[in-house]
């Protein structure tokens, strides 16, 4: 009995990693299918500074979102669950403003470069 409780114990934990292994594939297809970037000089060339920083924004820039949202539908279950008690409330409501204050910054940070490109001319 005692090894037929060992084998369902890790009958269940293969099934949990299973379940986490899909669960992060499912969350990666969006960095994979965006991760075609622009295409590299021809045979023997070196990628120009700008065009690998593009290449890596448009990788992080779909993670950040998805960051964001994640961040948002967090702080909305905190209010659903606070219940009325102002000490809960209080705290979703500086998770929604933490929230509000990541995605200006990474807007911001985003578009830093393009807006120093176009000024200056690069």
């Amino acid at each position: 009995m005692q090894s037929f409780n060992k084998c369902m114990t890790l009958k269940m934990n293969i099934n949990k990693k299973l379940k986490a292994l899909v669960s992060i594939a499912f969350l990666l297809s969006p960095a994979v299918a965006l991760a075609d970037g622009p295409p590299l000089p021809a045979f023997g060339g070196i990628p120009s500074v700008w065009s690998v920083m593009v290449a890596l924004m448009n990788l992080i820039w779909p993670i950040f979102f998805g960051l964001a949202v994640i961040m948002f539908i967090v702080a909305g279950g905190m209010f659903l669950t606070a219940r009325g008690e102002a000490g809960q409330i209080a705290t979703a409501r500086m998770a929604v403003v933490w929230g509000v204050v990541g995605v200006i910054v990474g807007i911001l940070a985003f578009s830093i470069p393009f807006i120093l490109r176009n000024t200056l001319g690069v």
